[in-house]
């Protein structure tokens, strides 16, 4: 009866289980075993007993690990992180559980605070000023680097399942609103090389990747192109073929969205697309949980104002706007992607 409601009340001893099992190997070294002893994984940590066997039976509890029954049972990786192994996907939610640890997570436990005031009271969690995350993350190498590192790495795996479903074939001009460390643009132009490529975003930390942006740019010849541009305050360029939004407008409010889908119309060229790449939750806001849990840290930490939005929402502002033919898609990996497009009518 109260198993659910202790999972969550003892919530940040889970993560910690979660947290070391990753940082410590425990699921790596069960992969390359394909199985192990309790005894042999135990001995090859470097707590001691009990606290290792603490460790491997607290992530068992949690059913983030499979056990026989003996003593000295078998261990198995289950099923979920079998598959993130097999699909070289494991490197990304190890940089995940880095981020919802030295980023999301300390800035988290001021959601009330931000309740109360109506704002991302979490920022304070992080040195320096200014009202967002972003505002903060020059002042720490160390979370720049866990902040971008986590970004690119989680936009270059959904990129895979985001150029299955939309075809850049007939795409001349392409304006990457937000584009960060140009996972997304550099996916699309080495898929294909005709496109030229303007990402919008401001000066990139020290230490994080400029210097990717750069030598991409420089083998496509410079058809990527990076803009230091306040995207909430600038103008965008003009005669695009398409406009992309990849995980940015899940950090803005309804009205600043609103803003920025407007300057994506302006920026088309009559019959252009703005396309919508990002996490996605259901009408009744209640799942995927990922995306619902997502929600806490965007009005938390990020910016105050953002959330994980439902498809209706885009539907509804891009039609307000003008836009047309809005089409609607769900790509099928273990995190919460989705895709809207829509056009600028000819």
């Amino acid at each position: 009866m109260f198993e659910e409601l202790l999972k969550v009340t003892h919530g940040s001893a889970a993560f910690q289980l979660l947290l070391a099992g990753v940082r410590l190997g425990i699921f790596s070294k069960i992969d390359e075993a394909g199985e192990i002893r309790l005894s042999a994984l135990s001995t090859n940590l470097p707590s001691t007993e009990p606290r290792s066997v603490l460790l491997i039976k607290g992530l068992a509890a949690l059913h983030l690990l499979k056990t026989t029954d003996e003593d000295d049972c078998m261990i198995s990786n289950i099923d979920a992180v079998s598959k993130l192994f097999k699909d070289g996907d494991w490197s990304v939610f190890e940089k995940l559980v880095e981020f919802q640890a030295q980023i999301v997570n300390p800035g988290q436990m001021n959601f009330v605070e931000s309740l109360l005031h109506d704002t991302n009271s979490g920022v304070s969690a992080f040195p320096g000023s200014g009202p967002t995350l972003y505002d903060r993350l020059n002042t720490d190498p160390a979370l720049t680097d866990v902040f971008f590192g986590y970004m690119q790495s989680y936009t270059t795996y959904a990129s895979k399942y985001f150029l299955e479903e939309v075809s850049f074939a007939d795409s001349k001009y392409l304006i990457d609103v937000g584009g960060g460390g140009g996972a997304l643009a550099t996916a699309i132009i080495e898929r294909y090389p005709h496109i030229r490529i303007d990402l919008l975003d401001t000066d990139f930390p020290d230490g994080t990747y400029k210097s990717h942006v750069e030598s991409v740019a420089a083998a496509t010849h410079e058809n990527l192109n990076h803009i230091q541009t306040d995207i909430l305050k600038d103008t965008f360029p003009t005669g695009a073929t398409d406009v992309v939004f990849a995980h940015q407008l899940v950090i803005w409010s309804p009205d600043q969205n609103h803003q920025l889908l407007e300057k994506a119309f302006n920026a088309l060229s009559p019959g252009g697309r703005v396309i919508i790449f990002s996490s996605v939750t259901n009408e009744d806001l209640e799942s995927p949980l990922m995306a619902v849990l997502d929600t806490v840290y965007f009005q938390s930490v990020a910016s105050g104002h953002g959330q994980i939005y439902p498809f209706s929402f885009y539907d509804k502002t891009l039609r307000d706007i003008g836009f047309t033919d809005v089409e609607t898609i769900t790509l099928k990996t273990w995190t919460p992607h989705g895709v809207v497009i829509a056009k600028r009518p000819a």
